[in-house]
């Protein structure tokens, strides 16, 4: 995971501790590890190519590994959730189900995109109710409401993310 494990609170200044991937923030993998693993891969866009990258350097038999010594400040979406909430929603979706078709064998990314499908159904369900009285719920309600028909229409390429934030510029 993305998180430290508990165990490294106390870990002494020059530790390193293995960890299955690192935000892309704090992110600095070796110099050759491009010649062995190859780039980040551009068919992402703004979610889990870190982690994807992540994995390829596991499975080329390479280490990932956490300085807990060393301290950053990740905003985790500031810059997107606040301008383009339902484009931001359905960019990482989209990055999520790359990173299952890619790193995942057998039904796991079919039975991934149903769950999904239908906890959104579900979440639209139960924030219909509160809509009524709550601006609040009303735009949550939009937001995933727009996500389940992103879904419903079989995860189509467009909206991008990347347009929706230059176009709110």
């Amino acid at each position: 995971g993305f998180a430290p494990p508990r165990s490294c609170d106390g870990a002494d200044a020059d530790s390193i501790i293995d960890v299955e991937a690192v935000r892309g923030a704090v992110l600095f993998p070796r110099g050759d590890l491009f010649e062995k693993v190859g780039r980040l891969d551009e068919g992402y866009f703004f979610f889990l190519e870190e982690t994807d990258y992540c994995a390829r350097v596991h499975h080329a038999g390479y280490r990932v590994g956490f300085a807990p010594a060393l301290r950053a400040v990740h905003e985790l979406g500031a810059s997107s959730k606040r301008r383009a909430p339902l484009a931001t929603r359905i960019e990482f979706h989209r990055s999520l189900y790359r990173y299952l078709d890619r790193h995942c064998r057998g039904p796991a990314a079919r039975v991934a995109r149903g769950v999904r499908t239908l906890r959104n159904a579900l979440t639209c369900l139960v924030l219909l109710p509160a809509a009524i009285p709550s601006a609040g719920a009303r735009s949550r309600l939009a937001e995933r409401g727009g996500l389940l028909l992103w879904h419903l229409r079989g995860c189509p390429p467009q909206p991008t993310l990347g347009a929706e934030l230059a176009r709110r510029r």
